[in-house]
């Protein structure tokens, strides 16, 4: 099983076999050292009593705050990686521990007393756990592929289908293979060699809370953006980012930078041949923008790909179908950064949530042929747009780093084609002013 997932951790292999009365067990695990790449990280591992072995896929931001509280309780550690502190978490709270963790994260821990298996997920599913249950014998792993070694050809779950055609893939917790499933995001799990007990530890809450002002939330966003990306900086090996000149990448990028001298950078884009098959232009000139603006180590790389060649190689790694062409420019880029980087942040997906935070249609017509979104005194618009228009990536870049309060400029006039910002001035004394050219 963990040769097939060698491609997940190339840095090194472990198995641990429990052969002792009861229930026999192993686990395995692939390693991509990231946190403490030396051996004393190896995996899998035990505490210090032995009682709990552990094998682990992800991060854990808080790790070192965690780690500070427990040496201060009395706990003692042997390795400066994260995996020693999810195992005397553990020891010391047992699934309560989950409560506390920040990261993305899917692990299993062994008690070799109780003869138990615990395992869990992060809560939005971004590590995946996958698992089988037949005949008393449970079997997880991070890739399908895995569990199909020591089974019979795989079959599909026609009851299924329905949910891949409706959503583009099979939600939680079926897969389209019969008799394999996903520990669902949130979730952990038991096992003792009768029944898989699973249990909910979190959910998205959607409670009604008195409306902030506009500048509260933008404040809000600010600190969270920043906190979020400063947490997932943490690496004993170098760090690098994606860039497309879009909003939540230029978001990423520029808090990078005001915590490291130097930023790597990555950006792909496409021979205009196959560019002309595509509803939305090229995102490079904004790209090459935002990194001059920002000042980072830019690489950029115009991808040339025989697609029908590649397509092979991304079913093999994805296991289950999933309809979005995005599967092939990510790993396409993926492959490029990874000449260079280990660790590489990401900021897909951001500007739908940011979106959603600063509802509303609204523009106030201005002279020109531009709209003029108006300012509020307090900070930000209480009705902006971001659709159909966007915020560049160097503007909503200087508008989390910076703040409204900063007299700073990185989205300076430029003449864009279709809908997009021509200036955002910040530090202004009534507010924010975007000024939008239509086509």
């Amino acid at each position: 099983m963990t040769d097939m997932l060698a491609h997940r951790g190339p840095d090194g292999r472990g198995v641990r076999e429990f052969t002792s009365d009861g229930l026999p067990a192993a686990l395995g695990h692939r390693r991509l050292s990231i946190i403490d790449p030396t051996p004393r990280g190896a995996q899998p591992m035990s505490d210090a009593s032995g009682r709990y072995w552990i094998t682990f896929n992800g991060e854990i931001y808080n790790y070192r705050e965690l780690h500070d509280e427990l040496r201060a309780a009395g706990q003692t550690f042997s390795s400066d990686c994260d995996t020693e502190v999810l195992l005397a978490l553990y020891a010391h709270h047992g699934p309560a521990m989950l409560n506390v963790i920040n990261g993305m994260y899917a692990f299993a821990i062994w008690d070799t007393e109780r003869r138990e298996l615990f395992i869990a997920r992060d809560r939005l599913g971004v590590k995946p756990l996958y698992y089988s249950l037949e005949g008393g014998v449970l079997a997880f792993a991070s890739e399908i592929k895995a569990l199909l070694v020591d089974r019979p050809a795989p079959s599909i779950r026609h009851d299924a289908l329905p949910d891949y055609l409706t959503f583009l893939w099979v939600p939680d917790p079926d897969t389209l293979f019969e008799g394999i499933y996903k520990l669902p995001p949130g979730h952990f799990a038991r096992f003792s060699g009768e029944e898989l007990e699973i249990s909910q530890y979190w959910d998205v809450a959607f409670d009604v809370e008195a409306e902030p002002s506009s500048s509260e939330w933008f404040e809000r966003l600010r600190v969270s953006v920043q906190e979020a990306v400063h947490r997932q900086m943490v690496s004993d090996v170098p760090i690098g980012a994606f860039l497309s000149g879009g909003l939540d990448s230029g978001a990423v990028v520029a808090t990078m930078r005001e915590h490291l001298d130097q930023v790597s950078t990555y950006t792909v884009g496409f021979d205009p041949k196959d560019l002309a098959h595509e509803p939305v232009p090229d995102d490079l000139r904004y790209a090459r923008m935002l990194g001059a603006e920002l000042g980072v180590d830019y690489n950029e790389r115009i991808l040339t790909p025989s697609i029908v060649e590649l397509l092979p190689k991304l079913v093999w790694h994805m296991d289950e179908p999933v309809a979005d062409p995005a599967a092939i420019t990510t790993y396409l880029i993926c492959q490029a950064a990874r000449e260079q980087m280990t660790v590489v942040l990401s900021g897909m997906g951001a500007d739908g949530h940011v979106a959603s935070l600063f509802p509303g249609d609204e523009a106030v017509p201005g002279a020109g042929g531009a709209h003029v979104i108006a300012a509020n005194p307090a900070g930000l618009p209480p009705r902006i747009s971001l659709s159909p228009e966007r915020l560049t990536g160097a503007g909503f870049a200087a508008l989390l780093v910076a703040g409204p309060e900063k007299a700073e400029t990185l989205a300076t006039a430029q003449e864009l084609p279709g809908a997009y910002p021509v200036g955002l001035l910040l530090g202004r004394p009534q507010g924010l002013d975007i000024y939008w050219a239509k086509a």
